[in-house]
């Protein structure tokens, strides 16, 4: 099974906040993983076929993880390539809608144009018209003026008749001439009035297909923006399941890299089968010493997280020391590993006899090599600035309580 690792809050600061501890989830993974094939590694030439066995479905797992991440990739990249098709729509209507309103803007231009003219027009005719009825009133008037002069006139002037007579006549041609004039510019004014009526009911139109052109408009780009945030979305979740597919590929392949490195290490060293008797080390229960002096300030089990207020599983415990206090062993074997985690710090990992296996992390300074054995007490390294130690206790891939290994003074 994959193997537990806490995260204390002076060690990773905020790490165990919600959305911000990806790069602590992949700590644990690489160390989970780290100490399950470093256990494999030597578990596998002591002959424990069930661990082999567990650790086998343990990379069936991570593989499992990978698979389930491709698919998720898939599905991410398949959504934004939906959504994008959706905004390429927006985008094309909207584009559309803008020359249907720079058309209608133009079109407006020219009815209003059309109707200052048509409003001139109307103005003149009705100018016109007035004019002729005025003048058409006042050959009335004098058409009737000189018809009605005193009959006296008659006797004194024989020409005052056929004078009279004559302009009779020329006042009738003028009154049939200013008549039709009358009724040319009543038609005029009529049809201009017409058309004015036309242009402004047109004008109403255009002017209520351009307010919905453009409410339409902003419709479209409101739309396209919630898709928009959409695709940034799915681009951060992406980014976040790329880096997460790659960090278990790249820690497996790691894992792996490990493994047939140590099965060919220890090949070379062992040539016969060990003892498979009962381990040295579980002798020493009780008698180990600390790893540094210092006190618990988490203890093996679950714990409530102070700052974060959530329930965690610490698979050893965290010791709070001076920063630059001496690491030592707590008991004689092999340095397995020696490794850099973002959050960790320098660590290392020591077998004692193929089945128990004990780690100290946070060291300022790591002093051993790799396949170093070491003696009981043997300088490791140094506390470092934070002054905290998360030292674990494995008996195989199990993690067991190290204050129930440790002597009871010794802190």
């Amino acid at each position: 099974m994959l193997l537990s690792w806490d995260l204390s809050a002076d060690t990773l600061g905020s790490g165990r906040k919600e959305g911000d501890n990806s790069m602590n989830s992949r700590t644990l993974l690489f160390l989970n993983l780290l100490f399950s094939f470093i256990f494999l590694a030597s578990s596998v030439f002591a002959g424990k076929k069930k661990v082999f066995i567990q650790q086998k479905s343990d990379l069936k797992t991570i593989q499992s993880q990978v698979q389930k991440s491709e698919k998720k990739l898939d599905s991410l990249i398949q959504q934004q390539f939906e959504i994008q098709k959706s905004i390429s729509n927006y985008d094309q209507k909207i584009s559309s809608d803008i020359v249907i309103t720079r058309k209608l803007k133009k079109k407006l231009k020219e009815l209003k144009n059309e109707i200052n003219t048509e409003e001139n027009n109307l103005n003149e005719n009705s100018e016109m018209l007035d004019r002729t009825k005025r003048r058409y009133l006042g050959n009335i008037r004098q058409f009737y003026m000189s018809t009605h002069k005193s009959p006296d006139k008659y006797i004194f002037d024989q020409d005052y008749e056929m004078t009279l007579s004559r302009q009779i006549i020329y006042l009738n041609a003028l009154f049939q001439f200013d008549s039709a004039n009358i009724d040319i510019a009543s038609e005029l004014l009529s049809e201009t009035e017409t058309k004015l009526k036309n242009l402004s009911g047109e004008k109403f139109q255009v002017s209520k297909i351009r307010r919905k052109t453009e409410t339409s408009i902003s419709l479209e780009r409101s739309k396209k923006k919630v898709q928009e945030k959409k695709i940034s979305k799915l681009k951060r979740e992406e980014l976040n399941e790329s880096d997460r597919m790659l960090m278990l590929m790249e820690a497996a392949k790691e894992m792996e890299a490990i493994l047939l490195r140590l099965e060919r290490e220890q090949a070379k060293k062992e040539k016969h089968k060990k003892d498979k008797g009962k381990s040295i080390f579980a002798s020493l229960k009780g008698q180990l010493r600390a790893p540094c002096r210092g006190k618990i300030i988490i203890p093996f089990g679950e714990f409530v997280d102070k700052k974060t207020f959530l329930t965690s599983f610490n698979p050893g415990i965290s010791i709070k020391g001076s920063p630059g206090r001496v690491v030592t062993a707590v008991a004689a074997g092999t340095v397995a590993y020696l490794g850099v985690l973002r959050g960790y710090g320098n660590f290392v990992i020591i077998n004692h006899d193929n089945v128990y296996y004990t780690t100290y992390a946070g060291l300022d300074k790591v002093e051993v090599t790799k396949d170093q054995f070491v003696y009981t007490g043997a300088r490791l390294g140094n506390v470092a600035e934070n002054g905290i130690i998360k030292f674990e206790l494995r008996e195989g891939s199990k993690a067991v309580d190290p204050v129930k290994w440790i002597k009871i003074d010794a802190f």
